[in-house]
């Protein structure tokens, strides 16, 4: 895929995107994308260096003051733990053991989803380099949603970043 069939509208960067393409990529790249708070968190509470934490807040802080920072509700995280378990109840033997491994994914997808479905004039769409787990979490949520048609779309950075 290159840049000019990239879907329409917003992106959703995943973690391993800031760490695989930010210093490679441009600054607007990421400025014109929303800013899930999970991502955030994820790459907070890594050992990263002083100066990449004001970085990383400054990013927070323009994301906030654009309302573009995706927060998780509490209704976001029932629904999220929900689709962990059925993903553990189809006993996926290419799922980790452990929910931590999808549970922040799955916060990631399903406040992307709802903004999906609440905008209808809005599009976004989820950038990462797991596209397996993302595929299976948003086929969850998808499911309920098919009467709208509006499913969430999850592509790879090569793909977006047209590699």
């Amino acid at each position: 895929m290159s840049k000019k069939s990239r879907p329409h509208g917003f992106p959703i960067f995943d973690t391993n995107i800031y760490s695989s393409q930010r210093e490679k990529s441009k600054p607007e790249d990421f400025n014109k994308a929303l800013f899930p708070l999970v991502v955030y968190y994820e790459l907070a509470a890594t050992k990263i260096s002083q100066r990449q934490k004001q970085t990383l807040d400054a990013l927070r802080l323009f994301h906030e003051k654009n309302k573009t920072l995706l927060t998780p509700t509490k209704d976001d995280w029932i629904v999220a733990a929900s689709v962990v378990w059925q993903l553990h109840q189809r006993r996926r033997t290419d799922l980790p053991d452990s929910a931590t491994f999808l549970q922040n994914d799955a916060l990631i997808c399903r406040t992307a989803h709802v903004l999906l479905q609440k905008n209808p004039e809005q599009n976004c769409f989820i950038v990462t380099e797991n596209i397996s787990h993302f595929q299976l979490i948003a086929d969850c949520l998808n499911e309920p949603a098919k009467k709208s048609g509006r499913k969430l779309k999850i592509i790879s950075g090569d793909d977006y970043f047209g590699v």
